[in-house]
């Protein structure tokens, strides 16, 4: 569930950097995309849905959201939001936790993206 910035409902550091670490982050962006939608409220293509929405969930569980765990190692999604601007660009950011061995390291993460809207439905692009 997504919240925007006045708490209406809506819908919706890792150590170095690898390839392999990188493409898991691409992964919890375009999963995290898949998830956000619009306010409850937006019933027709001309209703204003700029705004920041706040992660809530990932597939309908609470955060944090585990994204992979291998032996000693887990990452997890502790936040993120969708910012949707003027002119159909918006923001996914999401902010991971990685845990090795009892010590964890956060990283954030953000994704400039496109939208569109229609009939109460956001849907948003990777550019």
């Amino acid at each position: 569930m997504i919240l925007d910035s006045s708490g209406a409902s809506a819908r919706p550091r890792a150590g170095p950097r690898t390839v392999e670490s990188m493409h898991r982050t691409r992964l919890v962006v375009l999963s995290a995309l898949s998830l956000m939608s619009c306010r409850g409220d937006a019933t027709g293509p001309d209703v204003d849905v700029r705004g920041t929405y706040a992660l809530e969930s990932v597939n309908r569980a609470a955060l944090p959201w585990r994204l992979i765990s291998l032996g000693p190692v887990t990452t997890q999604v502790t936040a993120g939001s969708l910012t949707l601007n003027e002119g159909e660009g918006c923001r996914v950011s999401l902010t991971l936790v990685t845990t090795e061995d009892g010590v964890g390291t956060t990283v954030d993460n953000s994704v400039e993206c496109e939208y569109t809207h229609s009939h109460g439905a956001i849907f948003v692009f990777r550019r």
